[in-house]
Parts: C-alpha cells; structure tokens; sequence
C-alpha cells in the first residue's frame, strides 16, 4: 500500500526542525514526508500556503516555537489558523500541534483544544537529531496505527466513493466469484451476432487505476483496453432480485480470462475535487485531484484488508495503469 503523505509545516525559526523530523519520519518509513513553509514565497502568504500543502495531505505537523508565539497577537492568530486549516484538511485526529519546548522555554500557546498536541524538549547546541530521534519513532507508529483499520477513513469526497464502489460492486462480486454463483458473458462485439458467449474465468479481478488525474477519463481506459484486447463481459449473479432475474455487472475480459475494471468512481472523484476546490490556475486543483487518487487506492486496500475481508487477498489486485502499459507495448 502508499505510504500516508505528511507535510510538515514551519515558520523561518522552525525550518531546522521540521528538517530533521522529516528526515527521520523517511528513515522511519514514512517516505511520503514533505516540507511546508508559512513565509510568503512568489507571491503566495502564509494563509495559502497550509490550505495548500493540506489539500495534497493525509496528516499534518505544525512546528510551533516560543519564537512563533511571542510576538505581535497577529502572529499567534496565524499559527491558530494554520492548525484550523489543516485540521479542516486532513482531519482533527490527523493534525498535530508539535510544541518544542527549547532551552527550557515552552510555547505559550492558547486555543488548541480538541487537537493533537505532542512536546518535545530541545537543549541548544545538543546533536538535534539525537533528541528528535525517540520522538520521531514514536510518531511513525502513532501516524501508521491511525492509517490502518477504522481510523483510516476520513471525510473526503474520495473516500466515500471508494466505500460506495467498494460496497455496492466490489465485494458482491468478489463473494460471487467465490460461492461460483456466476455465469460471465461476452457480448456481441458486432451489431447481427446473434448470440453471446458464456466463458470461463479464473476467479480473480484486478482493479485497475490511473496514477495521474489527467489520465483519469473513460476515453483513455478505452483505449488502453483495447491495446490490452480486452473484451466487455457481464458476470451475472442470481437470481438476486426481486423480480427473479440475475443481477449484472458491467467489466472486462483478457484472453487468458482474467477480469478487469476500471472504476467510474475515479472520474466522479476528479469531478468533486473539481467543483469543490474553486482554482483558476490548477495550482490548488491538481494536487487535490492527484490526492484523490492516491486516497481511493488506500480506502480500497484498507477496505479489503479488514479481517472480516482477509479472504479478499487472493482474489482482488489493484494495478497502477503503468504495470499495463507494460504488458501492452510488451516490455
């Protein structure tokens, strides 16, 4: 699975900080660890930049020193609404507030119930990477147990759809392939053929997802299918419904009979990321759309390896449409 992507987010007197707790969180696994900045760069201020860098997110870290708290009031609003922006990203369980207490001088820092709040103690002059080491390991696990299981979902319109497509198409389809309660047909590729083909199949489904939103459209599905040789299939279930008749799903075929889909629910995640994130320049939009992406993959692995769904593992792939590029051009 992905690694969560964590952005650690800093003020000028922090920056040494975050560095070294970014570094240590990749040595730690987590090697989707990125740096944030609250100093106006190329015109973007520090209200931006943590909107931002948290649309692209799964958890974020604000390094919060007594510099960054004591000056003007306004300094302190600003690294309040940091907190406020990401923890309306990613989640209040997903954002934390690292006060770092050094040379015996803590953050005097109000407003923060509900959130997250961790402390460390840095002595000047010491090895920082030495004092930050214990920290950051605890922090890697803290971060991975809250990426598994339950506390993995959050609310994101990409979520949902995952949930949704993996409720109401993914898991009554893998159960049917298991009980072999299932007929698969190919449908006429011409108009006049006057019957359909019931084939075999080898039990197993592959979901297949873009890795970029650009890509992420049923017209390059089709075509990469069709290099593929794929075939359009119904694999029918039943009878389920109340009218007695079987109920259908809609996916692909490869010639050794390996089942393939690509989900409609990618391109309605784009479009939410669309009509939610209000950018005129795309700056905000892809990367939000290129989260969206990367969290569906992880609510679907996550979904799948739910104990009650372990049995999912040998019947269930998820493939970038890189790896079947591959097989397409055959290298």
């Amino acid at each position: 699975m992905d690694t969560p992507r964590i952005v650690i987010l800093a003020s000028r007197a922090g920056e040494a900080v975050a560095s070294v707790l970014q570094k240590l969180l990749i040595g730690n696994g987590l090697a989707s660890t990125y740096l944030g900045s609250t100093e106006p760069t190329l015109g973007n201020g520090p209200i931006d930049s943590p909107r931002r860098m948290s649309l692209r997110s799964d958890f974020g870290i604000r390094v919060i020193l007594p510099n960054d708290v004591d000056g003007p009031l306004s300094t302190r609003d600003g690294v309040v609404y940091d907190l406020g922006v990401m923890s309306g990203a990613v989640g209040v369980g997903r954002c934390i507030a690292l006060l770092v207490n050094v040379g015996g001088i803590k953050p005097d820092l109000s407003g923060l119930a509900g959130l997250v709040v961790d402390n460390v103690t840095l002595t000047p002059k010491a090895d920082m990477v030495a004092q930050l080491r214990p920290y950051a390991g605890l922090l890697a696990d803290r971060i991975r147990d809250l990426d598994s299981g339950s506390a993995a979902f959050t609310m994101r319109p990409s979520t949902g759809l995952a949930v949704h497509y993996f409720v109401s198409f993914l898991a009554p389809v893998l159960e049917a392939l298991r009980a072999r309660r299932t007929v698969v047909v190919v449908e006429p590729d011409r108009p006049g053929q006057p019957h359909c083909t019931i084939v075999q199949v080898s039990g197993r489904l592959a979901v297949c997802l873009p890795e970029s939103p650009e890509r992420a459209t049923r017209g390059a599905w089709l075509s990469l299918a069709r290099r593929l040789q794929l075939k359009r299939v119904q694999l029918r279930v039943g009878p389920e419904r109340e009218d007695g008749a079987p109920r259908k799903y809609e996916m692909w075929i490869d010639p050794a009979g390996a089942l393939y889909d690509a989900p409609a629910a990618v391109v309605s995640a784009m479009e939410s990321v669309r009509r939610v994130v209000v950018d005129s320049t795309g700056q905000d939009r892809l990367p939000a759309q290129t989260h969206a992406l990367h969290n569906f993959r992880r609510m679907l692995w996550n979904l799948g390896n739910e104990p009650e769904q372990a049995w999912m593992q040998d019947r269930l792939d998820i493939l970038n449409w890189n790896e079947l590029e591959h097989r397409a051009t055959g290298s």
